[in-house]
């Protein structure tokens, strides 16, 4: 039976796409090798097969002649091929299936939710400026789109917004492990696994194919963060502010490194053209006055109580040589280990024995106190739950934690950092309009807004494992 156009082309194409995630990188030998069995081609139908099949032409190219490997020098960018690449295509897909309710409600989760050890945030309104976002927006995007999306997406979707996060994760961290090699290449050929599953037409951009080589790159050249472009495009905010026509490009970056010293330090900083800026920085982690520790103010669910007040519900753990009558100082912030600031209300992973890096436990920072002996900090302790000794999991494999009613009192030195902690919502966390009052050209306008209101009944609460700062 003769087989018809049609039919071989349809031959070719599943020729061409099955296991294109499986397909290894290219070198310089391998190119040479499909340069040459192209131009042995008897027919032109065969060689048009072959440049559509490997990717390239019979041309003469004159950088194959160097002895330099171009394929395996350049390594995969991450910020134009991952943020601006399938992440900008998930996102813009998303949005236009919404309606204008929808999107509202999406706004209102995002509001909703705790930035606590989040990376960067979201410039504008995703409702209607989404198509105007940069790198950094995709980056905070990753690490929450599912608690926000999750209720508007299919089980195709679910599986390709689940496998997408962990590239980010492996992309943006700052330590490069070459013995997990093969874990990071797992997590890129989950993602086009996925994406095989959702889309057809996906397979053919280049920025999809091109993840799946960025674990060589990062064995090659270490982290993706050390080649990518966005520590110099980070700049560009300040050269526009500056007459580079005067400094040359050295010491302009001399000048905003000592801008961002002083900022953090407190201190004062002359902007050209705006005066002098205070920040507060120094200031929420300097003690206030000395008071009795039971006189302090604690906020804790969106009530300011005395430790005194609250002691008839939670139980406070004081180390020894502390009572509610010491007088100490109190403080709205502290610095992990890793220098990050941390603020009141922060979720915290802390070591739980000051002679060990293991035993790590979750809180929810409250405020410093300093004595006249050390500095301490003040944790509602977040305990796991477990099933015998293995941790409970929810459907996309988050630890689950159930927020006490314990305050402990640790030294500020075990502190490592902020981590994500997101609320396990249950049938009672649900969208509500509120009413808002703004003003409006000296007219005074109220508004309803949609919010997201959490059930303040459920202590139950997840860990962010699409965070950056947890490794893959």
């Amino acid at each position: 039976m003769a087989i018809s156009t049609r039919q071989k082309r349809i031959q070719n194409l599943v020729l061409i796409q099955s296991n294109w995630y499986l397909r290894e990188e290219r070198k310089r030998s391998s190119t040479i090798q499909e340069v040459q069995l192209i131009r042995s081609a008897h027919t032109q139908a065969e060689r048009k097969r072959l440049r559509t099949l490997y990717g390239t032409s019979e041309k003469e190219n004159h950088l194959l002649q160097l002895p330099v490997d171009l394929h395996q020098s350049t390594p995969i960018e991450s910020l134009h091929t991952l943020g601006l690449g399938p992440y900008k295509y998930l996102l813009w897909e998303k949005m236009e299936q919404l309606s204008e309710k929808q999107r509202k409600e999406v706004v209102a989760r995002i509001a909703a939710l705790p930035s606590s050890g989040l990376t960067g945030g979201i410039s504008s309104d995703i409702s209607r400026h989404y198509k105007s976002f940069v790198g950094r927006d995709f980056k905070f995007l990753a690490q929450i789109a599912m608690f926000i999306f999750s209720p508007y997406l299919s089980e195709a979707e679910i599986e390709v917004w689940l496998a997408l996060p962990m590239v980010f994760k492996m992309v943006y961290c700052d330590e490069f492990k070459p013995q997990k090699i093969e874990l990071y290449r797992d997590v890129c050929h989950r993602f086009a696994r996925a994406i095989d599953c959702y889309s057809v037409t996906w397979r053919k951009k280049l920025k999809i194919h091109l993840i799946l080589h960025l674990p060589d790159s990062m064995l090659r050249f270490w982290p993706a963060s050390s080649f990518n472009t966005e520590r110099c495009e980070s700049y560009n905010s300040v050269i526009h502010c500056y007459n580079t026509s005067e400094r040359c490009g050295e010491d302009l970056v001399n000048l905003y490194h000592t801008k961002e010293v002083q900022a953090f330090l407190g201190g004062e900083v002359q902007e050209r053209g705006s005066g002098i800026h205070k920040h507060g920085t120094l200031r929420k982690c300097s003690a206030r006055t000395k008071a009795p520790l039971a006189s302090v103010p604690i906020t804790l669910e969106g009530k300011t109580m005395s430790l005194e007040e609250i002691d008839a519900k939670f139980t406070v753990l004081l180390p020894h040589g502390i009572s509610n009558l010491t007088p100490v100082q109190w403080g709205r912030a502290t610095v992990g280990k890793n220098g990050q600031l941390i603020n009141v209300q922060d979720y915290i992973e802390y070591n739980s024995q000051a002679s060990t890096s293991v035993g790590l436990e979750t809180g929810l920072f409250i405020g410093s106190v300093h004595t006249e002996q050390a500095t301490f900090c003040l944790v509602r302790y977040l305990e796991p739950v477990l099933s015998g000794t293995e941790p409970v999991l929810n459907e996309w494999g988050c630890s689950l934690l159930t927020l006490t009613n314990v305050i402990r009192c640790i030294a500020s030195t075990l502190v490592n950092c902020a981590v994500s902690v997101v609320h396990q919502c249950d049938n009672q966390c649900v969208l509500a309009e509120q009413e808002t009052t703004s003003r409006i050209e000296r007219v005074l306008v109220t508004q309803k807004k949609t919010v997201f209101v959490h059930n303040t009944d459920n202590n139950m609460y997840c860990y962010n494992i699409f965070c950056m700062h947890c490794l893959p």
